[in-house]
């Protein structure tokens, strides 16, 4: 009886510890090399050998940033917020920029994909430094 009693206990801080951390900023922080962004109306794909540019971006709990080789070129705040994305009309964690378009994103292993939610958008993909 006290094995399942401790068990339980265990379980339940583990979900607090869970919650508590569960920040939607957390997978954006740190460090993102620009690979390619595609879209816009001509359907186009661009890379850092394409433009000549190498561009990276730095997302901190409410600052996010982009430098064009290696040259501070945005600053600003930024939020996650719930909204419909409109990649699919489903509820999703927006990126909401303090000046520009807001952003859906998905992080898997280490590839950031940011989705401008606009009609003829880009989709852009990062790798983590």
């Amino acid at each position: 009886m006290k094995i399942s009693i401790s068990i339980v206990a265990i379980i339940v801080l583990i979900g607090c510890f869970q919650n508590e951390n569960d920040n939607p900023n957390s997978q954006l922080i740190g460090e993102w090399n620009w690979i390619q962004s595609t879209g816009g109306f001509a359907g186009t794909t661009e890379t850092p050998e394409s433009t000549g540019n190498e561009i990276s971006i730095v997302f901190t709990d409410s600052i996010f940033k982009r430098f064009v080789n290696g040259i501070l070129d945005t600053e600003e705040n930024y939020t996650i917020e719930l909204g419909e994305s409109i990649r699919n009309s489903e509820e999703t964690e927006l990126i909401i920029y303090e000046y520009r378009i807001k952003q859906s994103f998905e992080n898997i292993d280490d590839t950031l994909m940011l989705y401008d939610e606009c009609i003829d958008g880009y989709t852009s993909k990062y790798m983590k430094e």
